[in-house]
């Protein structure tokens, strides 16, 4: 897929979803792509009224803490 065919499908979105380029392979905005991603469905879940850690509605918190899974290295982390 083109760059701008890809970028033009994100805009055309309602709402529009945000357009990353990204490599696991050689680390580049993943964490940015994910961070992002994660903090769109947790608003998104929050203007349907559940609770922030709450994403399915389900009365159970559902948050998960990123930080205590960081490994010391740089890179991929799988």
């Amino acid at each position: 897929m083109t760059q701008k065919r890809a970028l033009t499908w994100c805009k055309t979105n309602q709402p529009p979803i945000p357009y990353f380029e990204v490599s696991a392979k050689d680390g580049i905005n993943v964490n940015e792509a994910f961070e992002t991603i994660a903090r769109n469905a947790l608003a998104h879940s929050e203007s349907f009224g559940n609770e922030a850690g709450d994403i399915y509605g389900d009365g159970v918190d559902d948050a998960v803490t990123l930080s205590q899974y960081k490994s010391q290295t740089d890179g991929c982390q799988c």
